[in-house]
């Protein structure tokens, strides 16, 4: 970060301006442990982020050009959607103040990777003291609760994907042989599924909702999240067997009853709309409106080809989300 410091101050003493800033990393990822927070505090980001509550437990760099993952420390109730919140807005603010742009767009390039809006969640007792989520006598280490939650996430998992994936430009994110999940499955450290499962010890085991995109508005996201857990909590939906390879060579046959996540908005408006829970949840005004912006987005961006496609995408949400 000196080393970084030091081109920085180089590169205005010498007076010269970016014209086009282009990550060149072939590799893309990071190929070694993430980078503490630590290392931020003497950037710009501590100016707005920390000050503002908002504290980021790692960063590297992910697949695409240009994009990066960044780790929101974990905190209790509303204030983890507050937190991601203010963190998107103080992201654009600082990229706007240095003369770049900072894009939440799920998915900017055909050819590159989408970016996600991961809802990484346990349960807790009422007074937080007591982890709900782990049971070291269960399989996968999962307690009771847990695995109802689970099941509750992955029968509403059609609507959740339409929630946390809201824009037309969300869809595309959504496809067999990417990391962003196309099905209803759950799994262990399976980053192809819908809902993975992270053991950390007994008391730090954690659920993964890995249906959101980077777009997606974090309150809705937690909201449907929660409703949806706490419905499978009071139903005994059925609790299928993790899957231990990647999602996107599951057999229907063999798991007949694992539903798709659907591949175009007009297939999410109707899981949407027939999924009761969720729109009791969210409300179903709100259901009504988002349904209203993003058919007039539908036909806004007819288009022949994938080209312009996404060009009218990029036009539409680059810059503003």
């Amino acid at each position: 970060m000196e080393l970084l410091a030091a081109v920085e101050k180089r590169i205005q003493d010498d007076n010269i301006k970016n014209i086009r800033f282009e990550f060149l990393d072939t590799n893309a990822v990071a190929r070694s442990k993430t980078i503490p927070a630590r290392h931020f505090k003497s950037t710009a980001t501590s100016g707005i982020l920390f000050p503002a509550g908002v504290d980021i437990e790692c960063v590297e760099t992910e697949y695409a050009k240009g994009q990066f993952e960044l780790v929101i420390c974990p905190t209790f109730g509303i204030k983890a959607a507050d937190n991601a919140a203010t963190f998107r807005t103080g992201v654009k603010e600082m990229a706007m103040r240095n003369g770049f742009v900072a894009s939440f767009m799920s998915k900017p390039y055909p050819k590159e990777g989408g970016s996600s809006g991961h809802l990484n969640h346990s349960l807790w007792s009422l007074d937080g003291k007591t982890p709900k989520t782990g049971d070291s006598s269960r399989p996968y280490g999962l307690s009771e609760i847990g695995e109802h939650w689970i099941a509750g996430l992955l029968e509403h998992a059609p609507a959740l994907s339409f929630l946390q994936s809201p824009t037309v430009n969300c869809r595309d994110r959504v496809k067999p042989d990417t990391f962003a999940p196309f099905n209803a499955t759950w799994g262990v450290d399976n980053r192809t599924c819908a809902v993975r499962l992270k053991p950390v010890g007994a008391h730090g085991i954690y659920m993964e909702n890995r249906m959101g995109s980077s777009a997606g508005n974090p309150y809705i996201s937690l909201a449907a999240t929660i409703a949806a857990g706490i419905d499978g909590s009071n139903v005994s939906y059925l609790f299928h067997l993790q899957y231990r390879l990647t999602s996107h060579l599951i057999l229907l046959n063999t798991f007949p009853d694992t539903a798709l996540l659907p591949a175009d908005m007009e297939a999410a408006f109707q899981a949407l709309k027939k999924d009761e829970i969720l729109v009791s949840a969210i409300g179903a005004d709100l259901v009504d409106a988002l349904e209203s912006v993003r058919r007039l987005e539908m036909t806004t961006f007819a288009a022949d080809s994938d080209v312009e496609k996404f060009e009218l995408h990029r036009r539409m949400y680059f810059d503003y989300v």
